[in-house]
């Protein structure tokens, strides 16, 4: 028996996903490597990325009542679409892949997977890259999804 058959998004979701081969450590490597966002440094910040030494950066607050399909269509309106699957990190460790359309369609489900603790989601290749922070409900990308939504 799997030990995620007793989670219920993955007894919700299981047929979509795929558990991935590599832990959460190694999709951050490849991330730093193909993105070139660079690894936050500081110990408080609850980011994995820090956001302010990116070239291309955009935030905006998403956690809010009834934002599911607002941001689901944003997210239907940007570079991420192209991706054919989505990697994302469940826990500390665990990394599960997903194809785009499902993830846009079940976004919520899937962050609220992490209990609310944050999240790091990437493309297949690596390079756009969203972060969901646990504390205050802010998404970070290095890509447009919301738009008037980039930091300067």
């Amino acid at each position: 028996m799997n030990s995620l058959d007793n989670s219920w998004w993955y007894k919700k979701h299981k047929e979509y996903i795929s558990v991935s081969s590599f832990e959460r450590k190694l999709l951050i490597e490849h991330i730093e490597h193909q993105s070139n966002l660079k690894k936050n440094r500081y110990t408080d910040s609850k980011l994995v990325f820090n956001w302010n030494l990116a070239q291309e950066k955009y935030a905006f607050f998403f956690d809010y009542q009834g934002g599911d399909d607002e941001i689901a269509t944003w997210l239907l309106n940007s570079r991420f679409v192209e991706s054919k699957s989505v990697l994302m990190d469940i826990d500390h460790k665990l990394v599960i892949e997903v194809e785009t359309m499902y993830y846009i369609r079940n976004w919520y489900d899937f962050y609220a997977a992490t209990a609310f603790m944050g999240q790091l989601l990437c493309n297949g290749t690596f390079n756009l890259v969203m972060e969901l922070k646990e504390d205050d409900g802010m998404l970070f990308s290095n890509f447009e999804i919301k738009t008037s939504s980039a930091c300067i």
